[in-house]
């Protein structure tokens, strides 16, 4: 018998010890891939809220029905203005 056949005989009477190490090298990795693809999605999920609240900050101060209640006010002030007398304060309501 051959000094490789008393090693190979040797090893069959062994438990193999080394199964888990190569299912977590495979195992492993996948797992990592997985967890570093979600984060990824997570990162760019946050910069787009981010974005969103940038943009909703810049509308803050804008109110568009008041807005449009000024210039309708001025248009009536302006038609009133050309009615002359005491018809404008008729005209806005306030007689």
């Amino acid at each position: 018998m051959s000094m490789i056949d008393r090693e190979l005989k040797g090893i069959k009477h062994k438990h193999a010890r080394g199964s888990l190490t190569v299912e977590a090298a495979i195992i492993v990795p996948v797992v990592l891939l997985c967890i570093l693809w979600m984060a990824k999605g997570a990162i760019t999920l946050y910069c787009g809220t981010v974005e969103i609240v940038e943009n909703q900050e810049m509308w803050e101060g804008f109110h568009p029905a008041k807005e449009f209640r000024k210039l309708e006010f001025l248009e009536q002030m302006i038609g009133a203005a050309d009615m002359g007398g005491k018809e404008w304060m008729y005209h806005i309501g306030k007689i």
